[in-house]
C-alpha cells in the first residue's frame, strides 16, 4: 500500500516518521514525499483514494469563502 505527502520542501526520514505516528491510518503504508510550492505551507496526505489536506491554501480558501458566503 502506498500513500503520498505533498509538502512545500522535501520532508526529512524524521518529519515522515512524526506525521505517521500523527495519522494511525498510514500505520503499514509506503510512504511517498512530493514537493509541491503551490501549497505555501502545511502538507497534504493521500492514501487510498482519500485526501487529509491539511495545507495552508485550501485553509485560506475556506476563509475566503466563509467571508464571502450570503445567507
Amino acid at each position: 500500500m502506498k500513500a503520498e505527502i505533498v509538502s512545500t520542501y522535501p520532508l526529512t526520514d524524521s518529519e515522515i516518521k512524526e506525521i505517521c505516528s500523527r495519522f494511525k491510518q498510514l500505520k503499514g503504508y509506503s510512504i511517498s514525499n512530493t514537493v509541491d510550492k503551490n501549497i505555501k505551507a502545511g502538507f497534504i496526505i493521500k492514501y487510498d483514494g482519500k485526501i487529509i489536506d491539511l495545507s495552508l491554501l485550501t485553509r485560506l480558501n475556506n476563509l475566503k469563502n466563509m467571508m464571502y458566503e450570503t445567507d
